[in-house]
Parts: structure tokens; C-alpha cells; sequence
């Protein structure tokens, strides 16, 4: 779901003359009453932001930041889950979903609220519901419920991340300490000849004949 000036991309209404928060991450503005948030927080991150998850441009899925690909276009911050876009792709917001001609960032266009498409408005289709003069919902997704955020899904990814990076950082820890000649326990590894590899004996005594 593209980010749309004055839209909420809760409820995918006009935000103008009702209380709103506006993400820090992804600079969305949502109705207050929408997310249960407090009007004019200083600081406020949607959920999605939170959780580090995007909203595929294509299919309307969620899917978590690093398993997504951003649009070819310089400035565009659509993005696509990998089964919808395997690479970068140019996404459908810089031609009209009309004439197919390229759309003029100078000129008014008239955008979907819930996918990439965009048309100039003189192709603006008519069965197309109305949202605002210059966003509309396209016939496609009308009757169309888009997919809900899985949140407990996606914090139990996020958890497995965590719990993974600790284990990989467990065993750097102990591969550094062996390659460094110490034990586990912090102790110094076996070495070869009867004092170790500094020389020392167990006792810490430097073994007679020993170089000093």
C-alpha cells in the first residue's frame, strides 16, 4: 500500500479535520482513533515500522524489511515481497494504469489508495470508487479486504532473529578464544611441550632449562 499524503492507511480515509499521528519511520499519517494513539505524541512508530515489515506494493501482503525489493526508480519507496518481485523491479506508479504513458511527477495525477496504479486524469476510470480528487480505490480492490498485520507472527521472526545473532555471537566468541589459545573457561588451551606454549609449567613455575 503506497503512502499517500492526508490518507490514513489504516481505514484508507482522508485524514484532514480529525486528530492524527504521524510515523516517524515511514511518515505516514494515521487517524489517532485508528491506531489508539494519543493526538500530537512527539514521537510515534506504526506498527509495521516497529516490527521492521513492509507492506508489498504488488500483492498487499507483509512481509519483514530485509525480504523485500525497492523499486528501480530513483526517489520511490515502493517495495515488493520477494514472490512478488524476485529483483528490482519498476513498479507500476510511474506509468499510467490507463494509456500506459509515462506519468509527469509535474503534473496532478490521480493515485489508488490501496496499490501502486496511478493515471492521469483524464484516464481516471469511472467505476473507480472516489476517495479524495485525487485518490481513488481501484475497481480491483473495491470489494476487496485488504491482508490484516499478523503482529504475534512476525514478533516471533523477530525473536528467532535475536536468539540466532546470540548463538552465532556465542560460538565467534569461542572459536576467537580457541584460535587465541585459550579454553572456554577462560583458561589457556594445551600447548606443546612440558611448560605450554608460554613457557610456564602448571604451578607457574618457568620449567628448569627453559629460555627466559
Amino acid at each position: 500500500m503506497p503512502i499517500l499524503a492526508g490518507i490514513c492507511p489504516e481505514c484508507e480515509c482522508p485524514t484532514a479535520g480529525e486528530a492524527s499521528l504521524v510515523c516517524t519511520g515511514c511518515g505516514g499519517a494515521f487517524h489517532a482513533a485508528c491506531v489508539g494513539g494519543a493526538e500530537g505524541a512527539a514521537a510515534w512508530t506504526c506498527k509495521a515500522c516497529a516490527l521492521r515489515v513492509i507492506r508489498c506494493a504488488l500483492c498487499g501482503d507483509f512481509a519483514l524489511a530485509e525480504d523485500v525489493n525497492a523499486c528501480d526508480r530513483p526517489g520511490c519507496r515502493l517495495a515488493a515481497c520477494l514472490d512478488c518481485a524476485p529483483e528490482r523491479f519498476d513498479c507500476p506508479a510511474h506509468a499510467c494504469a490507463g494509456c500506459g504513458a509515462p506519468i509527469d511527477e509535474e503534473e496532478p495525477d490521480v493515485r489508488c489508495v490501496r496499490c501502486p496504479r496511478a493515471f492521469h486524469r483524464a484516464c481516471r476510470p469511472k467505476a473507480a470508487l472516489p476517495v479524495t480528487s485525487t485518490v481513488v480505490k481501484c475497481v480491483a480492490h473495491v470489494a476487496e479486504v485488504p491482508p490484516v498485520l499478523d503482529e504475534a507472527r512476525f514478533r516471533r521472526r523477530r525473536a528467532c532473529d535475536v536468539d540466532g545473532a546470540r548463538e552465532e555471537l556465542a560460538e565467534a566468541r569461542k572459536r576467537g578464544f580457541s584460535e587465541a589459545g585459550f579454553s572456554d573457561d577462560g583458561g589457556a588451551s594445551d600447548g606443546g611441550g612440558a611448560g605450554g606454549p608460554s613457557g610456564f609449567s602448571e604451578e607457574g613455575v618457568v620449567p628448569r632449562g627453559a629460555a627466559v
